[in-house]
């Protein structure tokens, strides 16, 4: 949690990837380790810290995964799109307009 905090704190755009397993996932206390909370409140992070989450699917789970990022993430200008739907493990690839403006200012272009 310390080593996450001191990164988010750069500002530097991050990409997170995860298993659509950890979509909804049950919180295990004493394994899983919180890294938001009332000093840093996940809202303001994934509003306003240039993030990207790729979500590792199952093929049919993806269009669920899209619906739920999609419902979860309505502040922060996200933007949610699969990616290799034919695929038999297709990714949903979102960013938020934090990102979307670091990654202008390098010349690198975003999925949208």
């Amino acid at each position: 949690m310390l080593f996450k905090r001191c990164y988010y704190l750069t500002r530097i755009p991050a990409v997170v990837f995860i298993h659509d397993d950890k979509v909804d996932c049950e919180v295990k206390i004493g394994k899983c380790h919180y890294l938001f909370d009332q000093g840093a409140p996940w809202g303001d992070f994934a509003s306003t810290y240039p993030l990207c989450i790729w979500v590792a699917c199952e093929r049919g789970s993806y269009r669920s995964v899209l619906d739920k990022c999609r419902a979860h993430f309505s502040v922060g200008d996200w933007i949610f799109v699969p990616y290799g739907e034919s695929n038999p493990y297709p990714i949903v690839i979102g960013h938020n307009k934090a990102f979307r403006e670091s990654c202008s200012g390098i010349d690198v272009r975003v999925i949208e």
